[in-house]
Formats: structure tokens, C-alpha cells, sequence
């Protein structure tokens, strides 16, 4: 009858906007859970299924103008539309981003992990070969120096020629070079005597100097932290006991100094930490293992209140200059740096009451 065909067609129709519905959702679900994965292939959102329009019922026409014989065509119902293949994440798709984690993390291995441990194993061994030359005496102390400023240049000149092609292999290069300067400057000025101080100092500033631009010039943390860090082993793989703290608190305010001026342009906080660390671990061994005898009260008030200057600039310069908020650790390092600093001005004014 007419009204058995109408209602089929409207629950068709209605069958046809749920499948719609269903299609949008899908469409919706895809599309947050492409903007909630970075890196995600974006999704086409599905194009609506047009709503379809019901067909007014029939009128009820009289008896005698309707032929019997002859019933009005029926309005065919319309197809319904398969429904839309959603692209889901497929075990291709997982097996790219996995190799691409792999991938990177082998670029990591061969291009960062394996040359920093090269440089510093080459480090390693010119000081190595230094202190065994010095300790035998193979070589005059003069030719030992040469030769070590040889090495340096030589790696500094390799490393500036690699720098288009293999720029990271050649930052490494450098910082490992500036290390060995400093490493043959130290030795020749402490151990032989073989640079008047003020020349010593020069050169250890113009190796910072040098190291600075050439870590903000390559954008690159593994020369200041070879270069500048990696130089507070020097004093203690070159030592021969002769006790010059003088000289290794000069040479460490250096290396700070140069981590200062880095800070006003690179807000590097392992660089940093690393410093600070470093500097008051030693500080600190030096001054709690001093016997009474040896009290070095003005060199110690001397040093510690040029480190405390230098560290309180150091975790000023960056948030300042840019005008950025300080966060939490920016904090918690002012508060060490303050609390080490007047800890160690405690002891020592209670050592020397007098």
C-alpha cells in the first residue's frame, strides 16, 4: 500500500543519516588523533553525506479519478552509499616509525656518541704521552711543548677544513684542539717554567675567547663542554704535587669567565651545571683537606667570592638579556650558589677568629 512504501523509504532515509553520522564521527576521531600524535600524517576530513530529502505522503485522491489499472509509479529507493574506507594506523605505518627511531638513534651512535669518544681517547693520549715524556724524560721540555701546540694546531686546522661537509665531526674536532692548547699552556707555564705568567694568562684568554665564538659560531654545546669543561681535568692529569692553587684557581675563574660570556648568548644549562659543579666540588676538596698550618685564609675568601660572582652573573645573563622567567632550577642554583658561598665564608671566618 502507499503508506507501507512511505514509511520504507523514511526508515531508509533515516538508515542513510545514520550511516552519515557514523562517518563524520569516524572523521572527528581521526582528526584529533592526527593533531594529538606530532608527526602524524594528516587526515582529509570526510566530506558530509548530504542529508536526503523525505518525499511528501500522497494525497488521498477520490475513487472515481484514480485508474485502477494504471497505479502511479513509485518513487525508487535510492542506493545506499558504501561506507567510507577510514584510513587507520596499520602495521606498515607502525614498522616506519619504529625504523625511524632506530634510525635515529644509530645517527646518534655514528655521528655524536663515536667521534665525542674519539676526541676525548685523542685527549686522553697526547696527556697521557706528555706526562710519560715528562716522567722519563724522551724528550727536552721545550720540544714536549712544541710538539703538543703542533698537535693542537694541526687538529684545529683538520677540524676548520671538515667544517662545510661534516660540520658536528668537525665541532668535535675543535673543542678537542682548544682542550690540547690548553692542556700544552698549563704544562708549559707550571711545570717548566717556560712562559713568563702574564703571556700564560694571554694565551688561556685567547683560547676562551676562541672557544666562545667558535661555540656560538657552530651552535654546537660539544665545544664549550670539551673545550672549557673538559680543561678542569688539566691541573690534575698534568699535576706533579707542587701545591699552586693560586695557579689552578686563576685557571678555573678563566674557564668561567668564558662560560659567562657564552651565557649572555646560548642559555645551555648542562654547560652550566657542569661549571658549577665542577668548581665548587674542587674548591670545597681543596679547602676541607687543608691542615692548620695551611690556612690560606685570603686566598680562600679571595676565590670563593670571584666564583660566587661569576656563577650569580653566569644564572642572571640569559633570563635578563631576553627578558625570560625564571624557573624552578634557575632558583634552586641561585640558592645553592649563595648557600655554598656563605657556608664557606662561615668556615673560615670561624677558623680565623683572630
Amino acid at each position: 500500500s502507499e503508506r507501507l512504501n512511505f514509511l520504507l523509504m523514511k526508515l531508509e532515509n533515516l538508515l542513510l543519516r545514520q550511516q552519515g553520522f557514523e562517518a563524520e564521527i569516524e572523521a572527528l576521531k581521526q582528526e584529533v588523533r592526527a593533531l594529538q600524535s606530532p608527526g602524524a600524517a594528516y587526515v582529509q576530513p570526510l566530506t558530509p553525506i548530504a542529508e536526503p530529502i523525505l518525499a511528501p505522503p500522497p494525497r488521498n485522491t477520490p475513487p472515481s479519478t484514480v485508474n485502477q489499472n494504471n497505479p502511479a509509479p513509485q518513487a525508487a529507493p535510492s542506493p545506499l552509499q558504501p561506507p567510507v574506507n577510514q584510513p587507520q594506523s596499520n602495521f606498515a605505518d607502525r614498522f616506519t616509525r619504529e625504523n625511524m627511531v632506530k634510525s635515529d638513534f644509530e645517527k646518534f651512535i655514528g655521528e655524536n656518541l663515536i667521534s665525542k669518544i674519539g676526541i676525548l681517547i685523542l685527549i686522553l693520549g697526547v696527556c697521557i704521552g706528555a706526562k710519560y715524556a715528562i716522567d722519563h724524560d724522551m724528550i727536552s721540555p721545550l720540544t714536549r711543548i712544541i710538539l703538543g701546540y703542533a698537535v693542537g694546531a694541526g687538529l684545529m686546522a683538520f677540524a676548520i677544513k671538515l667544517k662545510e661537509k661534516f660540520e658536528n665531526f668537525s665541532a668535535v674536532l675543535v673543542s678537542g684542539a682548544i682542550a690540547i692548547m690548553y692542556f700544552i699552556t698549563y704544562a708549559a707555564y707550571d711545570f717548566y717554567s717556560l712562559i713568563p705568567q702574564a703571556l700564560a694568562f694571554l694565551l688561556m684568554v685567547v683560547f676562551t675567547s676562541f672557544t666562545v665564538v667558535a661555540a656560538i659560531k657552530y651552535n654546537k654545546q660539544v665545544i664549550a663542554h670539551i673545550g672549557l669543561v673538559g680543561a678542569y681535568a688539566v691541573p690534575f692529569l698534568l699535576s706533579d704535587g707542587s701545591g699552586k692553587i693560586g695557579v689552578l684557581f686563576t685557571y678555573m675563574a678563566i674557564i668561567n669567565i668564558g662560560i659567562l660570556i657564552l651565557s649572555f648568548k646560548k642559555y645551555w644549562k648542562p654547560l652550566f651545571y657542569a661549571s658549577f659543579g665542577l668548581t665548587w666540588i674542587i674548591f670545597l676538596s681543596w679547602r676541607l683537606n687543608l691542615r692548620g698550618e695551611e690556612d690560606h685564609f685570603a686566598l680562600s675568601l679571595l676565590f670563593s667570592s670571584v666564583f660566587f660572582i661569576i656563577f650569580y652573573i653566569t644564572n642572571l645573563a640569559y633570563k635578563v638579556s631576553k627578558k625570560e622567567i625564571f624557573g624552578f632550577s634557575d632558583v634552586v642554583i641561585l640558592l645553592l650558589n649563595s648557600f655554598i658561598y656563605y657556608g664557606i665564608g662561615y668556615f673560615i671566618l670561624a677558623a680565623n677568629k683572630n
